[in-house]
């Protein structure tokens, strides 16, 4: 990716003699936003991004999970981050509800929680959710920027009582029936709750980059993984913030169709 050049110049002009000109500081740069996404086409069991099965404590723990997310099909559930085995825990778009949806499951007892409604449309869009592990309540959803009503079914926010075991981007377990049919982009994880207005800098306009700090964006630092899709060819993704690199399966490509 390329960087911006920020100026810091300001003109002036001298008052008691002739002549004006221009005062330069150092010159900043700041990072570019990603210049890729991957598409999925949903035709079947292996449209994926698969890396290494890894678990979140989102009982006990802190989290963000930030993405964007561009839909190609308006139909029925989709599953954005999901686990190998299991279907049902993820993060998923579910467009029978309108709800984005944090979901968890123990044996038979599956625990969730739903934003009350999301944009049903094929343009870009922004989401992220936090978890305030271990606090009753203590899960909020962000859809371009902003909170959105939670619609739980079940209790939220300490009350899970697992692990959310995730291991795909685009699918979870073997239900072909609930695969990512669109683009997602700059994926990232935070061990942090990230505050309203980080969420906002993040997903109220173009995006940033979130290797650096940028406005109200305070917490590069608390990366724990980030898939930006830089490589724009091949199978490979890297994980720029921790070790889960990702391999794209089938028909997954990168696409330079991205959110402005």
């Amino acid at each position: 990716r390329t960087s911006t050049r920020r100026s810091n110049c300001t003109s002036y002009i001298v008052m008691l003699g002739i002549g004006s000109g221009l005062a330069c500081s150092p010159t900043s740069f700041v990072l570019s936003a990603p210049l890729y996404s991957i598409t999925l086409d949903g035709d079947g069991d292996d449209d994926l991004m698969t890396f290494s099965s890894t678990a979140f404590d989102i009982d006990g723990a802190d989290y963000t999970f930030s993405f964007w997310a561009k839909l190609d099909d308006l139909d029925g559930p989709m599953t954005v981050l999901g686990g190998a085995s299991h279907f049902k825990q993820n993060i998923s778009i579910d467009l029978n509800t309108g709800n984005l949806i944090l979901e968890s499951d123990t044996n038979a007892d599956t625990q969730q929680t739903g934003s009350d409604k999301i944009d049903k449309d094929t343009n870009w869009h922004h989401y992220a959710i936090t978890v305030n592990g271990g606090v009753a309540d203590g899960t909020i959803i962000y859809n371009d920027g902003s909170k959105s009503t939670l619609g739980a079914t079940s209790p939220i926010g300490g009350s899970y009582g697992d692990n959310m075991t995730v291991a795909r981007l685009g699918g979870g377990g073997t239900d072909a029936d609930t695969k990512f049919v669109g683009h997602i982009y700059q994926f990232a994880i935070f061990d942090k709750v990230l505050s309203a207005l980080e969420i906002s800098t993040i997903g109220g306009g173009s995006p940033i980059s979130l290797e650096e700090n940028y406005g109200s964006y305070v917490s590069t630092d608390n990366l724990i993984h980030l898939w930006n899709f830089d490589e724009g060819t091949g199978s490979s993704v890297a994980d720029s913030a921790g070790s889960l690199t990702g391999t794209l399966t089938d028909d997954t490509a990168f696409s330079t169709d991205i959110p402005s």
